[in-house]
């Protein structure tokens, strides 16, 4: 006697599966009871297989995903970014780190740690080399192969910091501060508590570590030639012109390897990394 033997419809599920395939002793009430139960496991180890897969891509990762991920591409977290920002910058890893050891990685790095705020920020060499993407930038959309360079000026000798122009390796971060909100101060007598939440010594804003990891940010990305003389922190936008001549109130002026010559609406790191 012929008998129709029925295909099992596709299924995706282990305990729709198992209702397929069990012979007829398995499928009464005790039976299908016992299948579910194991199923449903095979179900949950399924799943667990798939989301694996899936936490190891920036685009599909639970959250808890990124500090592992950013901590094996080195790409470092900004301090407000959001988890979109974050993935799309995990995505970006191999493309960002073709600039390191030029000023374009230190300041796309730099740009990463203040997301979803749009910074200025500027490298300058004692060779008064200047490079600066400004307030507004967005040198690397996802949508683009390869980040737009930051605008690049010769100064021709405008930048004067101590008056010995002769080690070329120096240079120098300038992050233009005042759109985060950050201010200068306090200073010496202006009241307030060491330790004070917010308040650091010269700056107001930063929270506790944000400017040490500005700081290990730029030795991973920068050079290995350079000696970056200064972290510059300002919330005066006309400070550091490239168009500028030296001095003026706008650039160094040869006298600053005294700091009571700098400007007193700066904030300068000045040990050497």
């Amino acid at each position: 006697m012929s008998q129709q033997i029925t295909i099992p419809p596709a299924t995706s599920r282990f305990r729709d599966m198992s209702d397929a395939i069990s012979p007829t002793w398995l499928n009464g009430p005790v039976g299908q009871r016992f299948r579910y139960s194991m199923a449903v496991l095979y179900d949950a180890l399924s799943d667990a297989a798939g989301y694996a897969n899936l936490a190891r891509f920036p685009g599909t990762c639970p959250s808890d995903a990124f500090p592992l991920i950013g901590a094996d591409r080195q790409i470092d977290r900004g301090f407000l970014e959001a988890d979109g920002s974050y993935a799309n910058r995990l995505v970006q890893w191999l493309d960002l780190w073709r600039a390191a050891g030029s000023p374009m990685g230190v300041l796309l790095a730099v740009l990463g740690l203040f997301l979803p705020t749009s910074v200025r920020v500027r490298t300058v060499d004692n060779s008064s080399n200047w490079n600066t993407y400004d307030f507004g930038a967005n040198p690397f959309p996802i949508s683009a192969a390869v980040p737009t360079p930051p605008t690049y000026v010769l100064g021709g000798g405008n930048w004067n910091w101590d008056g010995n122009t002769v080690p070329w390796w120096r240079c120098w971060v300038i992050v233009y501060v005042g759109a985060l909100g950050w201010t200068i101060g306090p200073h010496w007598g202006d009241g307030g508590h060491w330790g004070d939440p917010g308040r650091l010594w010269g700056i107001s804003g930063p929270m506790p570590g944000q400017l040490p990891t500005l700081r290990a940010v730029i030795k991973k990305w920068k050079p290995a030639h350079a000696w970056v003389q200064s972290v510059i922190l300002t919330t005066n936008n006309a400070r550091f012109d490239p168009a500028h001549a030296a001095g003026g109130g706008v650039n160094p002026d040869g006298t600053w390897g005294n700091p009571a010559n700098r400007f007193s609406d700066c904030v300068f790191l000045d040990e050497v990394i």
